[in-house]
């Protein structure tokens, strides 16, 4: 039974009015703590790659939801006052995603970092406006040209349907493959659409850089690999033979969770790591090297250097 029917009018608006309140404060409140455990390096201790990952896998936000509460989270260390604005409803998760879209553009185009003041004063230039009138406001303020967010959507038959924007020399590019590579789409039966290029061009990637279908995830049971023989000599620097042989054996990120065991398996940025140190006497060779997504090799660098986030 709808328990809401018998409260008056005025007695569900003025509830409606609470979560709504609630609601904008808890938004405050998740970036306050996404930042707190950014500090913390918690995500990276419980063995997740990125704090995307880490919002996505345990938290169960979307990917789009994960990216909106990181930007909003960085937004609010850099403009405190920006707590203000979301408890008065001046501005939204949606709008703060615009924001942190068009500051990164900028700062893409120009190679110039937006500082907090201006920030600040941008927070201020789309309060109490509409997601539509605060992308016109922040194209024009910082003169960057106004971007449609892309979007994904599975489809019955597991496809993927991907409705993207990209700059004019992309689109140009893609294109030229296109009409290079129309021979070979003719001969295997594949239709002149986009969707056939981009299968063309990610598999050639993907042989290019010895990936393949059956490579490791962090689900799955340990991949043999070739035998690394190992050598009397000892190696004196790290080569780029045995920097390739120890991707080749871990196929991913080799941290795991100190109390639950979890794997990351993040190929994020992929690096070798000495597990022992060569300053605390470690060696260069295989069974002292292993691989690292970059944000596990950075935070291991932390704590081995006894050092925290300011």
């Amino acid at each position: 039974m709808n328990k809401l029917i018998k409260l008056s009018n005025g007695e569900l608006e003025n509830n409606l009015g609470l979560h709504i309140e609630n609601e904008r404060r808890s938004l405050e409140h998740i970036y306050e703590h996404i930042n707190e455990v950014y500090r913390r390096d918690l995500h990276l201790d419980q063995a997740y790659g990125s704090m995307k990952i880490y919002l996505v896998k345990k938290w169960k936000y979307s990917e789009r939801d994960a990216y909106r509460k990181i930007d909003g989270a960085r937004l609010l260390k850099d403009v405190p006052s920006l707590a203000a604005e979301i408890k008065n409803g001046n501005v939204n998760a949606d709008s703060i995603g615009e924001l942190s879209r068009a500051v990164k553009e900028k700062e893409r185009v120009t190679g110039e970092k937006i500082s907090a003041v201006q920030k600040t004063e941008l927070v201020a230039l789309i309060s109490g406006k509409t997601v539509a009138e605060s992308q016109r406001e922040l194209a024009k303020v910082l003169d960057i040209q106004v971007k449609e967010f892309d979007s994904k959507r599975v489809q019955r038959d597991n496809s993927v349907r991907l409705e993207i924007s990209v700059s004019p020399e992309v689109y140009e590019n893609i294109t030229r493959c296109r009409e290079h590579a129309s021979h070979k789409i003719q001969l295997e039966k594949m239709t002149h659409s986009f969707d056939s290029i981009l299968k063309i061009l990610t598999d050639l990637y993907i042989k290019e850089n010895g990936l393949n279908n059956n490579e490791t995830r962090a689900t799955d049971s340990p991949h043999e690999t070739k035998s690394l023989k190992p050598t009397n000599k000892p190696n004196k620097t790290l080569t780029p033979k045995t920097r390739q042989a120890v991707l080749a054996r871990d196929k991913c990120c080799q941290y795991k969770d100190p109390k639950t065991g979890k794997l990351c398996g993040s190929h994020y940025f992929a690096q070798v790591d000495h597990k022992i140190s060569l300053w605390a006497g470690g060696n260069h060779e295989l069974e002292n090297l292993q691989q690292l997504c970059a944000n596990h090799n950075r935070r291991k660098y932390r704590k081995e250097a006894q050092l925290t986030w300011m």
